[in-house]
């Protein structure tokens, strides 16, 4: 298995660069499932990235996005963990994608609540989490 960087799969998602988006697909049509690795810190980057100044898309797409990857038969992520961040991820605008993927990876892990001295992250999700 090898694993995939924010850039490859973001050009997937984009086809920002035409020839490059091409040389994914083809890759990934030619694959068997389970073939590429993709990390969680890819999720976070694409979140922010596509959130950030130069792209500005809003949550929804941006979830659209992040979902759209766990998707793909020839990827091997966090599928379960992504799929519970994406919905309050679109519905709590004021936390990051980051600090909600903390608190459910927790919840995931058997280790919650997560324990955090960030009052809006335990005001958004107090069933997750708690103030220290």
């Amino acid at each position: 298995m090898k694993s995939l960087d924010t850039n490859v799969v973001l050009r997937l998602l984009l086809d920002d660069v035409p020839e490059q988006t091409q040389q994914i697909q083809i890759m990934l049509e030619h694959a068997k499932p389970k073939s590429f690795f993709v990390a969680d810190a890819v999720f976070f980057e694409i979140a922010w990235v596509l959130g950030g100044q130069f792209f500005q898309f809003d949550r929804k797409l941006i979830g659209d996005m992040l979902l759209q990857i766990t998707k793909i038969p020839q990827i091997v992520c966090s599928r379960s963990v992504i799929e519970q961040v994406v919905p309050l991820y679109r519905a709590k605008s004021q936390l990051s994608f980051v600090d909600i993927y903390l608190a459910i990876y927790a919840k995931h892990m058997g280790a919650d609540p997560l324990l955090t001295y960030d009052r809006l992250l335990a005001k958004k999700v107090p069933d997750l989490t708690a103030l220290l």
